[in-house]
């Protein structure tokens, strides 16, 4: 009977571990029309704190809950043709990925979600890659879901993100993307639509970079809000429209990293690679570069031969494992190890 009562409770648990903690699921439209479905399934490890999460939110943005595994899917509607992956989540919100043997540099691959490795399991990911490649480097991925400079920046301002690197030398990298993260910085009405106003604002006092807060603490979000909620057939279009004199609150926030950055490791480099695959907003693209080569930080471009080809994408557009291929290929044709 024992023994029968001990099978039960084997057999119980099991089941119950299984049970995420929390999931949400939500549905979009492509740009062809087709419907995705997302799930997000996470299950909390140890460490997790509701208050300490919303802590961090409350600075840098949503991330996914610290300390814990997420199953991410996204498929469309009625079909198999998609993803489903999963990420292990540190006390920051980034992903990690393990190192079994101690390594001489760092190197820190800072930017958004296609740095995160959305949607690819984690031996797909620019992190991986480079693992592979610079067998000197513990590579570190900083890439923040939905991100831009402004929510690395303020990790790096309130956090302890320094402690999570174990090599005092290396490099940190950050990777721009202008015609997303540019908007994203600004905070824009169709950015405000799903980030929902909890990334950082910052802005220029004078020259000066300042940080006002939260997106939510802005009258012109609040604006933005009404707008959107009144512009059902989206005839006004995204506000505010990008200036090219926004880069350089772009370019200061991106000055700030590189000052944080290197306050902690002296002996580190820190470089901005500026991505041209969409070419939309090439124009920014080369105003950010001059804006920071005059402020003296170091730069480069990558993805200059390569036009936008539905080879590299998932079927939410970011990038696939060919597309990570293809960006670890220019990067370590611009960066030295």
């Amino acid at each position: 009977m024992k023994l029968f009562s001990l099978l039960i409770f084997c057999i119980s648990l099991g089941v119950w571990a299984k049970v995420p903690d929390s999931e949400v699921i939500e549905t979009a439209k492509t740009a062809d029309g087709k419907i995705l479905v997302e799930n997000n399934k996470v299950w909390y490890g140890q460490g997790y704190n509701q208050d300490t999460y919303e802590a961090l939110k409350a600075q840098i943005g949503w991330v996914y809950p610290i300390y814990s595994r997420v199953q991410h899917s996204k498929k469309i509607q009625g079909t198999q043709e998609g993803y489903d992956v999963f990420y292990d989540i540190n006390a920051l919100g980034q992903r990690v990925y393990d190192v079994a043997a101690p390594k001489k540099k760092h190197l820190i691959l800072a930017g958004d979600s296609n740095t995160f490795g959305l949607g690819l399991p984690n031996e797909e990911t620019l992190a991986a890659l480079f693992t592979k490649s610079w067998l000197d480097y513990h590579v570190y991925n900083f890439g923040h879901g939905g991100g831009a400079p402004h929510n690395t920046l303020s990790l790096m301002e309130n956090f302890p993100w320094d402690k999570e690197i174990k090599e005092s030398e290396g490099q940190f990298v950050y990777i721009f993307y202008p015609n997303w993260m540019s908007m994203r910085v600004i905070g824009t009405k169709s950015y405000l639509t799903w980030d929902r106003g909890g990334s950082p604002w910052y802005a220029l006092d004078k020259g000066k970079l300042v940080r006002k807060g939260s997106f939510n603490d802005r009258l012109l979000t609040h604006i933005l809000r009404f707008l959107s909620f009144i512009d059902v057939f989206n005839w006004i279009g995204d506000l505010p429209k990008l200036k090219p004199s926004d880069m350089d609150l772009v370019a200061k926030i991106l000055v700030k990293m590189n000052n944080e950055y290197l306050t902690k490791f002296p002996k580190g480099k820190f470089t901005v690679v500026i991505s041209n695959y969409h070419e939309a907003k090439h124009d920014y693209a080369k105003e950010l570069d001059r804006l920071l080569k005059l402020y003296k930080i170091d730069t480069a471009f990558i993805h200059s031969n390569h036009p936008e080809s539905p080879r590299y994408h998932l079927v939410d557009h970011h990038f696939n494992y060919e597309g990570q291929k293809m960006t670890a290929q220019d990067l370590m044709g611009v960066l030295k190890p």
